[in-house]
Parts: C-alpha cells; structure tokens; sequence
C-alpha cells in the first residue's frame, strides 16, 4: 500500500505517499538515543486538516507500521502540537524508501515508526469506558457499549496453556497461560459482526496495538500468568498477547480492547 490510511471511528482517509512528499518541507530535528538527527517532512496535522480529517472528540491514537506491526500511541496534544508530531520523508537530504512518523519533543525521548501504513485516532466512548477501572479488571469497547472483565471471570471460563514468540532478543520462546478472547466475547455476548480491527490500549496509554479481526481474532488471549507464575503487578494483571506473533504484541498492564 503505497500511502496512508487514518481511521476515525468508521470514517477512513487516504493520503499517497508522494502528496505526503509534495507538502512544503519542513526541518526536523531531533535528537534520537542522544544523537542529533534531521529529517525532512510536514506536520501530521498539516495532512489532517489538508483531507478534512475530522477531530472532534479525538483524545489520543496509535500509529501502525505497514511491515513488522509495530505500533506508538500518542496523545491528543501531540497531534495537535504542529512542532510535535510529523511525517518525515527524508534524512539528511537522502529520501527515505517509506514514510515514517517522528515525535519530537523537548521533555521525553523522540519516537518513531518506520514504513507508517495506518494512523486510528480514538476518543470519547474509551475514555468514558476506562474511568474508574479497578487493577483486576480490563473492559472490552464496542461503540456506545462497554463490558468489564474482572479475573474472576477468566478463572470462570477456564485457562490453557499456550507458547508464543513475543521478541525477546534471542528468539526465546515464552510459555502463558490464559484466556482466549474469542471464549470471553462469547461470555459476553459481544458480537465482532461488522468489525474489522480490535485496537488494545495498557494503563495511562503507555503502549498500543492494533490487531485485524480476520485472522488474528482467534490466536489472542488474555495472559494472566507465564513459566506458571502470576504476572507481576506492572504487566496487569493482565497481558494481552496475539499467539505466535513476533513483532506486534499487546500491552503489558492490559486497560481495554476496542472494537471496530
């Protein structure tokens, strides 16, 4: 896919790659891991306002890159910042072979995701969702909808036993056990008819993923423990996890999982 998909509810823009490139340019620069970078690109809500993208209600998002999934979310105020969050398309001069997202700030590190394909900003009906959670539960969004899942649930439905190969650097496989999400929608009754993408979110917003309904559904659970030891506090006590995926993988501190 050569361009940009940004996602708002059930409304979807698309931008090309080469009308990315024919903004007027703009300097970044950054510093990234303590090395002073440049890039060349334009303001991501430049592109927004140029498609009309709507953002009202709009309180944070995730990026998505086209090749490895990887996934960053951010806040409303770092779209809305023109001096924060950018599209680059070239480096010191030298055009980059896909667009990529740079945030640049002056308080946290610069992050980034190369080969950008999908942006979903996300808004009020989570924000609502999420108030009040307690440490034992995550909830699971659906439009207007909202259904909280506490661990005595899971223990209700049943654990099994699964392996994956979240990366860990040397290709270690890990042993969990958990819940299916396809058994804890059927609990619910939440019908996926229509959806597309299930988007997960941790506590505070810290880490985001977006997964397609067909076919990555049926290999995610809910992990509540590994190597037959409860998760530790800051991974939840929950950890969602798509099984066998090596490079996109749920938020530790699982807060919601939201339908589309």
């Amino acid at each position: 896919m050569n361009g940009i998909e940004i996602i708002v509810d059930k409304q979807t823009y698309f931008i090309t790659n080469e009308a990315i490139r024919a903004f007027e340019p703009q300097n970044i620069n950054v510093q990234f891991r303590g090395t002073p970078r440049n890039f060349t690109g334009v303001s991501v809500i430049a592109v927004f306002e140029s498609l009309g993208v709507s953002l009202e209600g709009v309180t944070r998002g995730v990026v998505t890159g086209d090749a490895t999934g990887y996934t960053q979310p951010f806040t409303v105020g770092e779209l809305m910042d023109s001096t924060q969050f950018h599209f680059a398309f070239a480096e010191e001069g030298t055009p980059l072979d896909s667009i990529m997202s740079v945030f640049a700030h002056d308080d946290r590190p610069t992050r980034s995701v190369r080969g950008v394909s999908a942006i979903r900003l996300l808004g009020g009906e989570e924000d609502k969702a999420t108030c009040g959670l307690l440490d034992n539960e995550f909830v699971i969004i659906r439009g207007a909808s909202s259904q909280r899942v506490t661990m005595d649930e899971l223990i209700a439905i049943g654990f099994e036993d699964f392996v994956t190969n979240i990366p860990t650097g040397d290709g270690t496989i890990r042993h969990f056990a958990g819940v299916r999400l396809t058994n804890i929608l059927a609990r619910h009754k939440i019908s996926i008819k229509g959806a597309t993408t299930l988007t997960t979110t941790s506590h505070g917003a810290t880490f985001s993923a977006v997964w397609n309904v067909d076919p990555d559904l049926e290999h995610i659970f809910i992990a509540t423990a590994e190597n037959g030891e409860v998760l530790s506090p800051h991974s939840g006590p929950f950890f969602g996890i798509a099984q066998h995926k090596g490079s996109n993988f749920n938020p530790r501190n699982l807060q919601s999982i939201t339908i589309n």
